[in-house]
């Protein structure tokens, strides 16, 4: 558990994230996936404070590679992203 009140469960390598785990914000936002040297790559699930969710590849903790972005009224937008930003 952090200061801030941010929560994370799931593997540590050399005392950083690195793995799978899942970091819970107090606001409500999770990210659960793969983490590598602390920081969200791979695969992962987010959901966001505002119910905004995203499924697939991300690097550096940004939106990279094949995914879905959901918004809570039923939009959605699948496909390729590039560093948060929908390409296809």
């Amino acid at each position: 558990e952090y200061t801030d009140g941010r929560v994370y469960e799931g593997d540590w390598a050399d005392g950083v994230k690195h793995g799978k785990g899942k970091l819970i914000c107090p606001d409500g936002t999770v990210y659960d996936g793969d983490w590598e040297k602390d920081r969200m790559t791979g695969k992962t699930h987010f959901v966001n404070s505002s119910g905004v969710v995203y499924d697939g590849d991300v690097v550096d903790g940004r939106m990279h590679g094949k995914g879905k972005l959901t918004y809570p009224d039923g939009r959605s937008y699948e496909g390729m992203w590039e560093e948060d930003k929908f390409i296809g």
